[in-house]
């Protein structure tokens, strides 16, 4: 007999027990979804210590957009382009201004593109009002000598071609105010 009231003691103190545990963890989840309700201070035990987290490092800095040269240049090209009502784009990446024929595949669009993703130009002459693009001017220095940068320019001069977009290759200033005339008269 005492063995029975000793199975039905310890049996209804498991289920007080359960009850108890399922009433914490109900109280706890509903502490969790209640912001305001957040423990203010976190302990981590030692098992639960995580490693520390490299820091995200980003390494940039700001520059100039322009070069000294590009600088003086557009200083020259602003007066021309302030005097016949253009307005001038800087460093446009030349996939803002030309696209690849739908007409062919996907795979060989993307590699079209690719050819021409990394590809900026100098300067963009536009139309303030609309932004059409009228031309480009890119600024040759010595630089443009280089095997690298020859085919470089070919190939941004064959997109242009293909794209009709006039391209401008210009050593200075001298004598530019003429040339984007004549683009200008030849696109009208």
């Amino acid at each position: 007999m005492d063995f029975i009231y000793l199975a039905i003691i310890i049996m209804a103190a498991a289920i007080i027990y359960f009850v108890y545990l399922l009433i914490k963890d109900k109280k706890l989840k509903d502490k969790n979804n209640n912001p305001s309700e957040l423990p203010i201070m976190q302990i981590n035990l030692p098992n639960q210590i995580k490693e520390p987290q490299k820091p995200e490092i980003y390494p940039y800095y700001r520059k100039k957009l322009l070069t000294k040269n590009e600088w003086m240049f557009f200083k020259r090209l602003k007066e021309i382009t302030d005097r016949h009502h253009l307005h001038i784009l800087s460093k446009v990446r030349l996939i803002d201004l030309v696209d690849v024929d739908e007409r062919l595949s996907q795979k060989e669009k993307m590699s079209y593109r690719a050819r021409i993703i990394q590809k900026h130009v100098d300067f963009v002459l536009v139309n303030p009002d609309t932004f059409q693009v009228y031309m480009i001017i890119e600024l040759d220095d010595s630089s443009h000598n280089a095997e690298k940068r020859k085919e470089r320019d070919d190939l941004v001069n064959k997109v242009c071609e293909a794209a009709k977009l006039p391209i401008i290759h210009a050593w200075g200033a001298d004598g530019l105010e003429n040339t984007i005339l004549q683009v200008m008269s030849s696109l009208i």
